[in-house]
């Protein structure tokens, strides 16, 4: 016997939803985690998370709204060469990064280039030399062209990767809203 973090009055305002996304021409998913039951043979446990359903976007940012600590960012775009917590890249040295570019939070799918980051503590002068010495110790950083597609593949090693390292469920899925809500509708059936 499986239990839900819903109950049957929700379904309606998913139902809704779901239209909603649909009308708007956008697919809706639900992020379910779950876990056994303790004690039991075959009962589990299964979280909506969230209580929502939403876009692969949504899912995202709601996966982003909360980082632990540790937690990267999924893909973090850098403009003009500078990062939000102030670094300055550069492509080579005395060769500030133009343009834009990404960081992903797992280079392990694609071969990512590597820029030249300074946090601020090198001397000026130095970063309009390629030859000072500043550029052999300088930290580097790993950074992308494009950004990292947001995928239900993408969101699922980012979801289990990243986001629940710490009591992590025994399964974590993505699955179309339209799915989640024929489920539910039996779950609910069955309990009547």
């Amino acid at each position: 016997m499986n239990t839900w973090n819903l109950a049957a009055d929700d379904l309606e305002f998913l139902r809704r939803h779901l239209e909603d996304l649909e009308a708007a021409g956008t697919p809706g998913f639900g992020l379910i985690l779950t876990e056994q039951v303790p004690f039991t043979f075959d009962s589990e446990k299964k979280t909506l998370w969230g209580e929502e359903i939403g876009t692969l976007e949504e899912i995202l940012d709601w996966l982003e709204s909360d980082p632990k600590p540790t937690q990267s960012t999924f893909c973090e775009t850098i403009s003009g060469g500078h990062r939000d917590s102030g670094e300055q890249l550069f492509t080579s040295p005395a060769q500030p990064v133009t343009g834009e570019v990404f960081v992903w939070w797992d280079d392990s799918g694609q071969e990512p280039r590597t820029v030249f980051m300074d946090a601020g503590d090198a001397d000026p002068e130095d970063l309009n030399d390629p030859t000072a010495e500043v550029w052999e110790d300088m930290e580097r950083l790993a950074v992308h062209d494009a950004p990292l597609p947001v995928t239900v593949e993408n969101i699922l090693a980012f979801a289990r990767g990243e986001v629940f390292t710490v009591n992590a469920p025994e399964r974590i899925e993505l699955i179309p809203a339209r799915e989640l809500l024929e489920e539910l509708t039996e779950h609910f059936a069955q309990q009547d």
